[in-house]
């Protein structure tokens, strides 16, 4: 069974080590070892072999591994390969299916502790553990800036007499690895673009490597318009659907400017709590608040000279655009818990997928910063108003994850691109990278056909549901999928309520429906219309705790 009390107490590190200074010794003895490795070594065995033979010193084990998690896509992949028993029937590369436990550890963000693998899960789920003889399991997160870069496995033949302390081990230790995990990949990274980071932002210099792909007219003429603007030492706005691109235009004309050798800093707007993006934004100084050990340099200070992209800007709280709107102004801010305003030098660039009018009658978007943000403003079309651009970027992407990834090339018969190019494309090219992914699995297992092709756009859905056309004919909004279920809920009730909360009811409705599952084929992420990482914030900012649905 699950252990949950186990998981409820893994909140406060100090107790653990007060209460156990054997994990405490532990722990520094591993971190030192992981240190000194990587000092001489800097690559993915060296790292996972350290680890490894640290922890079965303490705490043997019958098998350790560790998951890369692509949220992109919703893919896992190994890392390297695992130590101690093999479990061969497990894929190196696959769905991040929520019915498994990465999937789960992924859906939750929380550590899964399983002491009895063939009661917690039946059939195929579980064969690929139990066939190997492993019967117990834990497994955490390994979140890096509020995601989840991956997971960390450990598994036993039966549960061990130290199971409990080992789960206050790992508590101890996981973020840690999380940083060794991620120096690792940065450096991966670095030696194979041959290039160095911008000073502060990594993501901005890498980005130059990005490429607007296209071939429709409507994205030529748009893309000279995006040529011309990136020149220009002005504020754009860029609109569109989830999934179009919006970070990657962003990106294009960053580099495509006069400030192109400094930082492009990007910022997710919903993805930050309220209490802590007043200091994201500013920066905060030492003692500023509680926990405020150190000055800390916002995201405005980090992109001086360069650009700051404020992404899904009308999720941003209504106090801090009139606080932003003040920095645009004077050109200047002031670090929380300082009264000394620092000058600021940036290009602002936002993005948002809300209808405009409607975000700013409904008080979420104030209509003076709305201006200031959208000198020039940048509409991207939907992947169905560009289906000559779909083959293109199939084809690119297939490149690259298989490259990536290490697995066949494919390409597609003009039949197979044909239901490509049909294909309604709510997700936009976010989802084609995801049905891109899964192609390239299927292509490991046999040859793509129609039927699986079709299997895979449609997930099962009956053809009836299939013919049936997702949206309505006649509609203002550019978020067909949110104007469906407005409509569906208003009809369900007769009560006044805001759109917040039937937003909020119609999630709560459609979690049940799924049985508390995010992601996945039979997610409530899917059944939506939204990545999972989008419905994850949506719960957060309409208050969903897991008791409303389950």
């Amino acid at each position: 069974m699950m252990i949950d009390d186990t998981i409820s107490n893994l909140t406060d590190g100090k107790n653990i080590l007060k209460k156990n200074p054997r994990i405490k010794d532990a722990v520094l003895s591993t971190v030192k070892r992981m240190a000194i490795t990587l000092s001489a070594k800097n690559t993915r065995s060296s790292f996972f072999s350290a680890l490894s033979k640290e922890i079965a010193k303490i705490y043997p084990f019958d098998r350790l591994s560790i998951n890369l998690y692509d949220s992109e896509n919703e893919v896992l992949c190994i890392f390297t390969s695992a130590e101690g028993t093999v479990v061969s029937a497990l894929s190196t590369l696959r769905e991040a299916n929520a019915n498994t436990v990465a999937g789960r550890v992924i859906s939750t963000r929380k550590p899964v502790v399983i002491s009895n693998l063939l009661a917690q899960f039946h059939g195929e789920l579980a064969q690929p553990m139990t066939e190997a003889g492993l019967n117990c399991t834990v497994a955490f997160p390994l979140i890096e800036n509020q995601e989840i870069i991956g997971t960390l496995h450990c598994s036993f033949v039966e549960e061990p007499n130290f199971f409990m302390e080992l789960i206050d081990f790992f508590a101890e230790l996981v973020p840690f690895i999380t940083v060794f995990l991620s120096h690792v990949l940065t450096k991966e990274l670095l030696n194979q673009t041959k290039t160095f980071p911008a000073p502060v932002h990594l993501p901005g210099a890498l980005a130059k490597q990005d490429l607007m792909l296209f071939g429709s007219e409507n994205m030529q003429e748009l893309m000279t318009h995006a040529k011309a603007v990136a020149a220009l030492n002005i504020p754009v706005l860029i609109t569109g659907e989830t999934g179009t691109g919006k970070t990657l235009l962003a990106r294009y004309l960053h580099n495509n400017s006069p400030r192109s050798e400094h930082n492009f800093v990007k910022v997710n707007c919903p993805s930050i709590a309220p209490n802590l993006i007043e200091s994201e934004l500013f920066g905060h100084v030492k003692g500023a608040f509680t926990g405020a050990n150190m000055n800390r340099i916002g995201r405005i200070e980090f992109s001086q000279n360069g650009t700051l992209f404020l992404d899904e800007v009308a999720e941003l709280p209504i106090e801090m655009q009139s606080k932003f709107l003040q920095v645009l102004e004077e050109k200047a801010f002031e670090r929380v818990g300082e009264n000394i305003q620092t000058r600021s030098d940036f290009r602002l660039i936002s993005a948002t997928n809300q209808n405009i009018n409607q975000a700013i009658s409904n008080n979420k978007l104030r209509q003076d910063f709305y201006y200031r943000l959208s000198t020039i403003t940048i509409h991207l079309p939907p992947l169905r108003e560009r289906i000559e651009d779909i083959p293109l970027l199939f084809e690119h992407l297939a490149n690259i994850q298989a490259n990536q990834l290490g697995l066949p090339q494919i390409s597609l018969s003009s039949k197979l691109m044909d239901i490509l190019k049909a294909h309604k494309w709510v997700g936009n090219i976010r989802e084609l990278r995801n049905v891109t992914n899964r192609l390239l699995i299927q292509n490991t297992r046999s040859k793509i056909t129609i039927e699986n092709l079709q299997e895979i756009l449609n997930d099962n859905v009956s053809n009836t549901q299939k013919a049936q056309p997702t949206t309505p004919q006649a509609e203002n909004t550019k978020n067909n999928t949110e104007q469906i279920e407005y409509r569906q809920e208003k009809n369900d009730s007769n009560d006044f309520q805001s759109l917040e909360q039937i937003e909020r009811n119609h999630i709560i409705k459609t979690l049940k429906s799924c049985e508390g599952i995010l992601s996945g084929t039979d997610g409530a992420a899917k059944k939506l219309g939204l990545p999972r990482t989008t419905l994850q914030n949506k719960m957060r900012k309409l208050g969903i705790a897991k008791e409303d649905y389950s």
